[in-house]
């Protein structure tokens, strides 16, 4: 019998993908070698540049280096990162902000524009709070998670945003994008979840939705959207190698959510479990696998279209196709058995 093939595995920390990652599920004649990180831009750089075999991988990068033929990896219909993006936009306190629709034609910044949060932010904006797409003036920190390696790229979203690149001299893409808040290059900000310590300590900056939680739950009863953020994405190399491996690795992931839901407690490590909706549900609910797809809410539209949420929906039959591209013969019912998953050293239910 051969040693197994090894395979770099990157990821943060979730509940959903905790047996994987502490080694108690595998795939047989695979052996994992785990990176857990917190670094997210990190990670998904050390993707792009072939560091890493599998990893998470911001949907809106993966969008983007797909459609122009620039990535060397492919997506699985794993999502481990969902998470809502009201409470993550801010605002000047002295800007006469009181409501969304007041941000029209200000100035809103962002830490970068192929950024799923992003994307999300600018579309729901336009799209639920009728904030104007060109009278807007819209500011970037950067553009990518990597930018050096796609230097004078151009976007120009068809919805009319003109995209400014912040000037300030902060250090990265975080300190440029709070400074810019901060020192009134800027009215408004949406940020992800390592700034709001920053944010929240400053008395001339606050949340544009204060009462965020009540703004999402009406959200979501309105669109039932559970806002994708990250994607599970291998290394195309691989699926040439193993052509099984992606079906195999959503079988993985699938237990792995499985064993998540049983040791569930009342408080989760991360919001965001991985979910899948199928085509003809009717109400937000976790599934074991999908024989339809309902990949609601993200495509490319921030960068080459409306950057909206209803536009956003019609990303799903071209994420369908990038998934299948990693497996020609990706079946259309399957199901998250345990076939091809193999349990470690750790008890099934993780005593």
């Amino acid at each position: 019998m051969g040693s197994p093939s090894k395979i770099k595995l990157a990821s943060r920390a979730y509940d959903g993908v905790l047996p994987i990652l502490r080694g108690q599920l595998g795939i047989p004649g695979f052996e994992f070698e785990i990176v857990e990180t917190e670094d997210v831009p990190g990670m998904f750089s050390g993707m792009f540049r072939g560091q890493y075999d599998v990893s998470e991988m911001s949907l809106g990068e993966l969008i983007y280096y797909t459609s122009r033929n620039k990535a060397d990896f492919v997506a699985i219909p794993v999502f481990p990162s969902r998470v809502f993006r009201h409470g993550f936009i801010f605002i000047r306190k002295d800007s006469n902000i009181n409501r969304p629709a007041d941000l029209n034609g200000k100035k809103i910044g962002f830490l970068r524009w192929v950024q799923t949060a992003s994307i999300w932010m600018h579309g729901m904006l336009i799209d639920e709070y009728g904030v104007s797409a060109k009278e807007t003036e819209w500011y970037v920190a950067s553009m990518h998670h990597w930018d050096e390696h796609d230097r004078g790229a151009t976007i120009e979203p068809r919805d009319g945003s003109m995209i400014r690149l912040m000037q300030n001299r902060g250090r990265n893409t975080s300190e440029r994008a709070c400074r810019a808040l901060f020192d009134g290059e800027v009215d408004a900000l949406g940020v992800t979840e390592s700034q709001l310590t920053t944010l929240l300590a400053d008395d001339s900056v606050g949340k544009l939705f204060e009462n965020s939680h009540e703004v999402e739950a009406s959200y979501f009863r309105k669109t039932k959207i559970l806002p994708i953020m990250h994607v599970m994405a291998l290394q195309k190399r691989l699926v040439k190698n193993f052509p099984e491996l992606p079906e195999k690795l959503f079988r993985l992931y699938a237990e792995a959510k499985r064993w998540a839901q049983h040791w569930r407690s009342p408080v989760s490590s991360r919001p965001g479990p991985i979910i899948i909706l199928r085509t003809n549900s009717k109400s937000f609910r976790p599934i074991p696998g999908p024989t339809g797809w309902k990949l609601t809410g993200m495509c490319s539209t921030s960068f080459s279209s409306t950057a909206t949420p209803r536009a956003l929906r019609r990303g799903a039959s071209l994420l369908k196709k990038f998934f299948i591209q990693a497996h020609s013969s990706w079946p259309s019912n399957i199901r998250s058995s345990s076939k091809g998953v193999s349990y470690g050293d750790g008890d099934r239910d993780g005593k």
